[in-house]
């Protein structure tokens, strides 16, 4: 992934410091609104990791370059790269289980 925007910058030098997970989704989209809750929960509970969104209409660079076409979609990044994403509408559980365990 060639990192030209601002936002993705950002999200890469983060996630030298700790893994970062972006939700990319868009308001409007049932399934982003039925997702976000439980996502939002979760951005509270992590301590050693970075949860963030990404609004599709509001960064369509970053939704160009990291190559999104369905929303949401949700991508890990670590040490500067992608290392994992999933599409779709998600549970809390599915969530927690693709972030991953809390180390701190």
């Amino acid at each position: 992934m060639q990192i030209d925007t601002e936002a993705e910058v950002e999200l890469n030098e983060l996630s030298y410091e700790k893994p970062v997970i972006v939700m990319v989704g868009q308001r409007g989209c049932p399934p982003c609104e039925a997702t976000l809750p439980a996502f939002a929960n979760l951005i509270t509970k992590y301590k050693t990791k970075y949860l963030g969104f990404v609004e599709v209409t509001e960064n369509e660079d970053f939704i160009d370059i990291s190559g999104v076409g369905e929303v949401p979609a949700f991508i890990k990044l670590l040490d500067g790269e992608e290392v994992e994403r999933i599409v779709g509408r998600k549970t809390e559980q599915e969530l927690i289980e693709f972030i991953g365990e809390d180390n701190g």
